[in-house]
């Protein structure tokens, strides 16, 4: 069997060091960047909620509410364990 050069051998080492060193910080940083991307989401999220629902007059607004109250009535009445 041939034996390795060994500057062959010293850019392996160098490769698989940069690789398991990327590895180490990506498992590191996950958590942080992962966060940090759902905060932005959860914001922007909230963000689209307030603005639609301040477009919604009072009348409209009772219409829902009365809707939903109605669509819980029945709901419980399906439920309700005699």
């Amino acid at each position: 069997m041939k034996r390795m050069n060994p500057k062959t051998k010293g850019r392996i080492l160098s490769i698989l060091f940069v690789v398991l060193l990327l590895s180490g910080l990506t498992l590191i940083l996950y958590p942080c960047v992962s966060n940090y991307r759902n905060t932005l989401r959860a914001s922007r999220t909230i963000t689209d909620y307030a603005e639609a629902a301040a477009g919604i007059d009072d009348v409209e607004y009772a219409h829902l509410l009365e809707n939903a109250r109605s669509y819980n009535t029945q709901l419980a009445e399906k439920c309700r364990i005699s």
